[in-house]
């Protein structure tokens, strides 16, 4: 009889825990216990500091919902934060406050306070109040999208806006996001027919654009040295296979074809030996051939066009065309094949199977950054579930964690969650070492220009100058960059994608847009992307829609100020209610409805100068990753929209709901079928 009491004892306590703490194992239900029983010696240490709080004057907080003591209003919220704070705005009013645990949350819910607290109060309001999660993600938060308003924050910030978000070095970097771009639709050309996921594809590719812009690596050009005279071509050669010999093996561990020749050489009598001679005379073929016989078609191709003036007369209006004439000639303007056909030779070979949207956008979206910030794109074991690890990460940074809510309990860390965030952090930790180690063991580009991560080692050998780095800083911001790009972007991707299968009117309005600037007898370039008037309003209506961050990032006063007549306490977390914002009939007409219409009058951006409109944010804390983010989205979903056709699977429904997060993801993903656009097939090789 007792025992089965106290098991009803046990699950009635659990039974009523709300949304925060879902419980996954045993261990969560004996942690929810012990936060029980914890919790009436926890009212009485509360009941003792009302007492003598009640002796000092309270002051006007904006109204809101009573609370339990200690844990406060935590037990009344719903899994979807953003929606239930969107309902209680509508009983609250522009704003409302309540206690979460120990904290006192305050969120904001109109254009007209937004204004004061990203605005007129913008230096006030420009502090951070991290989770435990995100301190350790972040480096004791040495990043940028956690830290405080302070002088290591505007210098991490003013580097990252100036050096690696420049529009000089985003042009700089065309290449990198037009390679990306298309190895990833030979990727989906390949899955045609098959299921394939959005999201990870485009997580990939703006991975690996990011790491070329951020380290990106390229080798010496051996071939100019080689349309020299022959008799120095010996001396080259001795010069090339001495430092090969001092040398280490490739980044990636791979080795060149000089070092297994080397190997060979070192068998000494084996069936495959070489001598030194035979080396310089496969160095000799290899070079020459290649370099001659490139020459030689230049040579003939001159020939030709001379010999007809009309070939002559086209092939120079298509230059003025694409060039102009104040300009010249860039290997940008150039169609480039490699990493935007993975993408395209991806979808193409799934035609007529299940693709996942989410999947192609997040593995396009990887590869794009990865060769931004270190000149390549990665694989091998080291980079193996790295969109898991983004995932997880992102996922950790928006869970519900009590050891928030009541500090005094975060040394017990009774979820969990901080210690498996250290175990990704962990993980990425090594990924960032293994780059940073190849890197300063590096060149600099064949052009000379240095990539992000060589910029950053230099400002750390400065020392104690204005913008010295350490190594820790270093990593943060590779932090912020990596996981913000791939995660939002490829995030991003799957809604817009998931929008248009369910309005099929959009769809053909979008397709018919793209026949008209691209036509059928090309693919996606970037210089077509300010011309797509239409899907660019497409874009910023799923952003209405569904902003990826319906609450922003948590904003923290430096001292006690007032906001619409409320005192809001220093210390107090706020939050500005996006969602609200962009679903508040006072602001827009229909608001639950999808469309894009709304965006084709007047001007419209991302920097939150028209407060109606912040999906990013707005004030000096706004997300510095507007352009690049901008760039590739657009780009990859004119590609897959332009080149495939889509469906949903037979067997599947489109669903639109969303889940909570630190960035709202669709519920479930998107999976649909490509199927081919284009007339010529070579066009997705």
């Amino acid at each position: 009889m007792i025992p089965d009491f106290k098991e009803k004892i046990y699950y009635t306590m659990i039974k009523y825990w709300s949304w925060w703490w879902e419980v996954d194992n045993e261990s969560d239900n004996v942690a929810r216990t012990i936060l029980t029983i914890l919790v009436p010696i926890l009212v009485l240490l509360w009941y003792k500091w009302t007492i003598s709080y009640t002796k000092n004057p309270r002051p006007r907080l904006p109204p809101g919902p009573y609370g339990l003591p200690v844990i406060g209003y935590l037990p009344f919220l719903s899994s979807n934060l953003h929606e239930r704070f969107t309902e209680m705005s509508h009983k609250y009013g522009p704003i409302f406050s309540l206690y979460l645990g120990s904290k006192l949350h305050v969120v904001v819910n109109s254009i007209d306070l937004a204004k004061v607290v990203a605005r007129d109060l913008d230096q006030t309001f420009a502090n951070r109040n991290p989770p435990v999660t995100a301190i350790t993600a972040t480096y004791d938060v040495l990043d940028i999208a956690w830290s405080n308003n302070n002088t290591h924050w505007r210098n991490m910030r003013k580097l990252l806006v100036s050096q690696v978000l420049s529009n000089a070095n985003l042009d700089a970097c065309q290449g990198f996001r037009t390679d990306e771009v298309r190895k990833t639709f030979s990727h989906v050309y390949a899955k045609m027919g098959e299921k394939v996921d959005i999201n990870g594809i485009a997580f990939e590719t703006e991975l690996n654009v990011v790491t070329k812009m951020l380290w990106g690596r390229t080798e010496s050009g051996i071939q100019r040295e080689m349309q020299k005279q022959h008799e120095h071509l010996d001396r080259i050669f001795d010069n090339v296979i001495k430092a090969r010999m001092e040398g280490v093996l490739h980044d990636d561990g791979k080795k060149d074809f000089l070092q297994i020749m080397l190997e060979l050489k070192d068998q000494k009598d084996g069936p495959t030996s070489l001598n030194m001679v035979q080396i310089k005379a496969l160095l000799f073929n290899i070079l020459t051939a290649s370099t001659d016989t490139t020459s030689t078609m230049v040579e003939w191709v001159m020939a030709e066009i001379l010999h007809y003036p009309e070939v002559m007369r086209r092939v120079q209006e298509e230059l003025t065309t694409v060039i102009g004439m104040n300009n010249i000639v860039e290997e940008s303007h150039l169609p480039k094949t490699d990493e935007v056909r993975k993408t395209f030779s991806h979808v193409y070979a799934k035609m007529g199977e299940k693709v996942d949207i989410n999947g192609i956008a997040f593995e396009t979206e990887l590869n794009v950054v990865t060769k931004m910030l270190w000149g390549r794109t990665e694989s091998g074991d080291l980079f193996e579930g790295f969109r898991e690890v983004v995932f997880k990460m992102m996922e950790l940074l928006g869970a519900p964690n009590i050891s928030d809510f009541i500090p005094m309990l975060s040394w017990f860390d009774l979820q969990g969650i901080q210690r498996e965030m250290q175990k990704q952090h962990e993980h990425l930790d090594r990924i960032f070492d293994n780059v940073i180690k190849a890197r300063m063991e590096g060149v600099l580009h064949d052009d000379g220009k240095k990539d992000f991560l060589q910029i950053m080692l230099e400002l750390k050998d400065q020392k104690d100058g204005p913008t010295s780095l350490n190594m820790v800083q270093i990593k943060a911001l590779l932090f912020n960059i990596l996981t913000a790009s791939t995660d939002t972007t490829s995030t991003m991707v799957e809604w817009v994608m998931a929008e248009i299968l369910h309005y099929p009117e959009v769809m053909r309005r979008v397709q018919e847009e793209l026949t008209t600037v691209i036509g059928m007898n090309n693919i996606v370039e970037e210089s077509h992307l300010p011309k797509l008037v239409y899907l660019d309003a497409v874009v910023k209506e799923t952003f209405r829609v569904h902003p990826p961050l319906p609450l922003l990032i948590q904003r923290c006063p430096n001292e006690s100020c007032t906001v619409g007549g409320y005192t809001i306490p220093k210390g107090s977390i706020v939050y500005i209610n996006v969602m609200a914002i962009h679903h508040d009939p006072k602001n827009w007409t229909n608001p639950l409805e999808f469309k894009p219409e709304r965006f084709l009058n007047g001007k419209w951006d991302y920097n939150g100068y028209t407060l109606k409109y912040l999906p990013f944010g707005s004030g000096r804390r706004i997300c510095p990753g507007i352009p690049l983010g901008e760039k590739m989205l657009m780009y990859i979903l004119a590609s897959l929209l332009h080149s495939f056709e889509w469906r949903l699977p037979k067997e599947e429904e489109l669903e639109l709901s969303d889940e909570f997060g630190f960035v709202t993801k669709k519920r479930g993903p998107l999976i649909a079928i490509p199927s081919q656009r284009l007339p010529e097939a070579s066009l997705y090789s």
